[in-house]
């Protein structure tokens, strides 16, 4: 059941951001596809979190625990940074 709950969602997240970025149309298995993709990331983001914070001796993550992991899978704050500039100039224009 919570699996496919993640599904549903990450399949409208995925929706949400072609739409953002231009796209008209997307075919379901691309779609289905972008999903399990993101939910595979997260997943990774997130268990790699949580170990960084069980080695720093702590039960939850934190924000540097998931820099941490982000750049441990080549995303750096610059580029998060760079992003979120983006999507502040795509919604004031």
């Amino acid at each position: 059941m919570a699996d496919d709950f993640s599904r549903s969602i990450a399949r409208v997240v995925v929706a949400q951001i072609a739409e953002g970025t231009g796209f008209d149309t997307c075919q379901e298995s691309a779609v289905d596809i972008l999903a399990d993709l993101l939910l595979r990331y997260l997943s990774t983001v997130c268990a790699s979190s949580h170990s960084f914070a069980e080695q720093a001796g702590r039960s939850q993550a934190n924000l540097a625990d998931t820099l941490l992991s982000l750049e441990e899978l080549g995303v750096t704050p610059d580029d998060l940074h760079s992003h979120i500039q983006l999507q502040q100039v795509r919604n004031s224009g």
